[in-house]
């Protein structure tokens, strides 16, 4: 149940990391929770990370050098496989000072994310601070936000504007993507504003029912997915219950990727790139995830499936050709298609 709860609030914070250790302890070896965890970080797409082998001073040679084959085995085949393993010991120091050497090579391996994009901050927290207000917390993922910005939250539509901002306890004029910022938000109560909304400027995203997604299901996942199944999707902070639709068959096995489309119970703010995560309702299991094709899609109809399925996704130009032909006669603004299209 703990780590239930955990992979929870594991997957919200993982979709701003650039950079993932794993950490496998010597005495005990890899867990079923170190293979979910391996799997979500993959499934979100992260490039760059290391492996780290703790407990050193609690384990033999003969022991270590186990679990360490153990971990190198579960990593095989993701971008873990050949990256740094270090073995470190809390107690001794053993390892610490390659562990921070090694932290330092790979930051600056890191490619810093484009400030020009349009704002988006998940939502994790909120709060009352006596004397200033509501006060939302989040990772910046895109565009930057500047004090006395006006600002959205959705999918409620709140409009409020930003009376300030911190980042690490220190005050800040200006946030940009990759920070942890927490916001004062002018003339707004705290029931107004829930964990898994997401602020942006006014007018730049829609919020969504909708998703069509190239998924894949995991090679560990207990069993296939199911056409119309109800499963849980994770999109940044947001968990939602959700349908998943696949136009072309009546099930997706392990390992196997296809087009489909999420149908959300409760809105979500999704942009074309997004990553999500997908487990089932009960048990709470890792199944699959993918990246998001259109964010703001129409409900498949036998007349329109054809068309989903010959859809050109592929570059800048098949996504935003496909995004203006799916916004029908009521057709897209300019700054929707920027949010849209990411």
């Amino acid at each position: 149940p703990g780590h239930e709860k955990f992979v929870r609030q594991m997957v919200a914070g993982s979709g701003s990391v650039d950079l993932a250790a794993l950490v496998v302890a010597l005495d005990e070896g890899v867990m079923p929770q170190t293979a979910e965890h391996l799997d979500i970080l993959c499934l979100l797409g992260i490039k760059l990370g290391l492996v780290v082998l703790t407990k050193a001073d609690l384990v033999d040679d003969e022991l270590a050098l186990l679990a360490e084959e153990d971990a190198k085995d579960i990593v095989r085949g993701t971008f873990l496989e050949g990256a740094p393993m270090i073995r470190v010991s809390s107690k001794t120091g053993e390892g610490i000072d390659e562990l921070k050497k090694t932290l330092a090579i790979l930051a600056s391996q890191v490619v810093d994310r484009p400030v020009y994009g349009l704002l988006r901050l998940p939502i994790d927290r909120v709060f009352t601070l006596k004397g200033h207000g509501t006060v939302v917390t989040g990772t910046l993922i895109s565009g930057s936000l500047t004090v006395g910005d006006d600002i959205e939250v959705l999918p409620s539509g709140l409009r409020s504007s930003v009376r300030s901002i911190e980042s690490h306890k220190r005050a800040e004029q200006t946030a940009v993507p990759g920070e942890r910022v927490a916001i004062n938000l002018r003339g707004v109560e705290q029931s107004g504003v829930n964990r898994g909304e997401v602020v942006t400027h006014p007018g730049e995203f829609q919020p969504s029912f909708i998703v069509d997604v190239s998924l894949r299901a995991l090679n560990r996942a207990p069993f296939s997915l199911r056409n119309r199944m109800k499963l849980r999707l994770h999109h940044y902070t947001s968990e939602v219950e959700a349908r998943l639709v696949f136009p072309d068959r009546d099930e997706l096995a392990p390992g196997e990727e296809a087009i489909a489309q999420v149908r959300t119970s409760i809105p979500i703010v999704p942009s074309t790139g997004d990553r999500v995560v997908i487990r089932a309702l009960s048990p709470s299991l890792t199944l699959g995830g993918g990246t998001v094709v259109n964010p703001k899609a129409v409900k498949l109809k036998a007349r329109s499936t054809k068309a989903f399925l010959e859809a050109d996704r592929t570059g800048d130009e098949g996504i935003v050709a496909s995004l203006v032909r799916g916004s029908g006669p009521a057709g897209v603004t300019h700054n929707e298609l920027l949010g849209l299209s990411g």
